[in-house]
C-alpha cells in the first residue's frame, strides 16, 4: 500500500494513466499519438498551401522586376544594375525553394498522417469501449491489450514520426490537462509559428520589405 501512495505521488495529475494499469497506459498512448498525427496533417497542409503561395509570389515578384526594365519604367542605370542582380538572384531562389520544396510531398505526407490517425484513433475507440463496457477478467484485459498494442505498434512502423511540436500543439489543445504556465503556452504557439510559417512568411515579404527601405533611402538623399 506504501508502495503505491509513493509512485502516485511520483506523477503529476496529467501523468495519472502512469500511475494506473497498463489498459489506462494504452489509452493515453493511442489518444495523444492520434491527436499528434492530426495536428501534423494539419501542419503539413498549412505549409504546403504557404510553399505554393511562396512560389507564386516570388514568380510575381520576378514579373514585375522584369516589367520595370522592359518598359523603361526605370532608366536610371545604377536601379536597372540593382533589378537584374534581383531577378537573378530571385531566379536562383525560385528555382531551388521549388525544387526543395516539391521533393518533400507534403500535401501527401499530410494525407498520410490523416490516414494514421483515423487508424490509431479507430484503436482509442476499441479501448475506451472495452475500459467502458461490460466488466473483464485480468485474462481478457492481458489478450486485449496485447492486440491493441501489436497493432498499434503495425501502424506506427508503417508510417512517418510525427514531428516534435505535433505533440507539444496536442498539449496545448488540452492546456488545462497539462496544467501547462501562460509561459509554455506562449512558447508553443511561437515555437509552431517558427517551425510552420516564418520562413514563408519571409519568402513573401522580405522583397517587398527590401524594395521600401531602398526606395526610402534613395528618395532620402
Amino acid at each position: 500500500m506504501t508502495e503505491n501512495n509513493t509512485t502516485k505521488a511520483q506523477f503529476p495529475k496529467h501523468k495519472d494513466h502512469l500511475n494506473k494499469t497498463f489498459l489506462e497506459e494504452l489509452g493515453y498512448k493511442t489518444w495523444s499519438t492520434k491527436c499528434a498525427r492530426f495536428n501534423a496533417s494539419k501542419r503539413l497542409n498549412v505549409i504546403a498551401s504557404l510553399s505554393n503561395l511562396s512560389l507564386a509570389m516570388l514568380s510575381c515578384y520576378l514579373i514585375v522586376i522584369s516589367l520595370l526594365t522592359a518598359f523603361n519604367i526605370v532608366t536610371e542605370t545604377k536601379v536597372v544594375t540593382i533589378l537584374t542582380l534581383a531577378t537573378t538572384a530571385l531566379s536562383i531562389l525560385f528555382l531551388v525553394l521549388s525544387q526543395i520544396e516539391n521533393a518533400k510531398d507534403y500535401r501527401l505526407r499530410a494525407h498520410k498522417f490523416h490516414h494514421c490517425a483515423l487508424l490509431i484513433g479507430s484503436l482509442n475507440n476499441e479501448v475506451r469501449m472495452f475500459k467502458t463496457i461490460g466488466t473483464h477478467t485480468e485474462a481478457e484485459k492481458e489478450v486485449f491489450c496485447k492486440d491493441v498494442e501489436k497493432r498499434y505498434q503495425a501502424i506506427l512502423n508503417d508510417n512517418e514520426n510525427h514531428d516534435s511540436i505535433d505533440h507539444d500543439t496536442f498539449k496545448l489543445q488540452f492546456s488545462e490537462y497539462f496544467e501547462l504556465t501562460r509561459g509554455q503556452r506562449w512558447g508553443t504557439r511561437f515555437k509552431k509559428y517558427y517551425r510552420t510559417k516564418l520562413i514563408y512568411h519571409i519568402y513573401i515579404g522580405a522583397p517587398v520589405i527590401i524594395w521600401c527601405i531602398y526606395l526610402l533611402v534613395t528618395n532620402g538623399k
